[in-house]
């Protein structure tokens, strides 16, 4: 859903960056959990400020920044019954560990992790070398199967 990045000021708010892809929505889902050494805890949002691309957020009782920065760098969760169904469609989270080919069938690597930005979003490979695939649908992906986790790309972006 979303990943904390650290404390913002001395009241306990956080900075979150939302993963969604209206970057509100991660509000909408409920529970939300924080993964810590191997352990999933619940969290409340209590409080949200909207600012420039990420989010102020006040979780549970944290009140001042020293008991917050042990949320810094969390990635923040819910159930996956709570996301909307979808069809002919995927979520990130079923991107990630899919083997990328050309249309060759030249084996590149697998999907590490994906970033996103304002363009669009780059899928990140790591072989020898760190790879990146804008992730232009049509254009640069030609073709992409969940079941099997593969992907292939266009050969002349690469």
């Amino acid at each position: 859903m979303g990943k904390i990045k650290k404390p913002y000021g001395i009241l306990g708010y956080l900075k979150l960056i939302s993963y969604t892809e209206i970057k509100k929505n991660f509000l909408n889902y409920k529970p939300l959990f924080i993964k810590k050494k191997k352990k999933y805890f619940y969290i409340k949002i209590k409080k949200y400020k909207k600012k420039k691309n990420i989010f102020l957020i006040k979780i549970n009782n944290i009140k001042n920044r020293t008991k917050s920065i042990k949320f810094k760098n969390k990635k923040i969760s819910t159930n996956m019954y709570n996301l909307p169904k979808i069809k002919n469609n995927y979520y990130w989270k079923d991107i990630i560990k899919c083997h990328i080919f050309t249309k060759k069938n030249k084996y590149l690597g697998k999907i590490n992790n994906i970033i996103t930005n304002k363009k669009h979003d780059i899928l990140i490979i790591k072989k020898k070398k760190k790879i990146l695939i804008p992730f232009i649908y049509k254009k640069i992906i030609k073709y992409i199967e969940i079941k099997k986790k593969i992907i292939f790309i266009s050969e002349k972006y690469i």
